[in-house]
């Protein structure tokens, strides 16, 4: 996903987290919003780019801290608002570096599975690919 897809897929999900959270039970929503956030930022952390990670991160922990947590929009920056943020952006970060991984590592495998050497058929016709490398007697200095 590019990252202005991964940044509105990240809109909609920081967006409908804090609504869910209030939804499903308005008791628990500051916890339950919170995993909810968490959670979105770190999916499209997965599936996106690092910009659109944070970014996405961002969004969360506003919709998060402004209507999960402060209830009337508002943010702001006390001890549990930051705490808020190091989570979503920290759960952000580690889902983006878990998918990096997991890239590499399938990466590799298909690499291992089809070696790319080139076989006596393939290779090209005509003068030798490497150069002659001697010195004759007119090219010396």
């Amino acid at each position: 996903m590019s990252t202005p897809g991964g940044f509105l897929a990240g809109l909609v999900a920081a967006t409908a987290a804090p609504l869910l959270a209030w939804t499903l039970d308005a008791r628990t929503v500051a916890v339950g919003g919170l995993v909810l956030a968490a959670l979105a930022a770190g999916l499209i952390a997965a599936l996106s780019t690092t910009a659109a990670a944070i970014d996405t991160a961002g969004v969360c922990w506003a919709a998060y801290d402004g209507f999960a947590l402060n209830r009337l929009g508002e943010l702001h920056l006390a001890a549990a608002d930051l705490r808020a943020l190091g989570y979503i952006v920290g759960a952000a970060l580690i889902f983006r570096c878990l998918a990096a991984g997991l890239r590499a590592v399938r990466a590799a495998a298909r690499a291992d599975e089809n070696p790319s050497v080139a076989l006596p058929a393939q290779l090209p016709a005509g003068p030798s690919p490497r150069p002659n490398l001697r010195q004759t007697a007119g090219t010396r200095r």
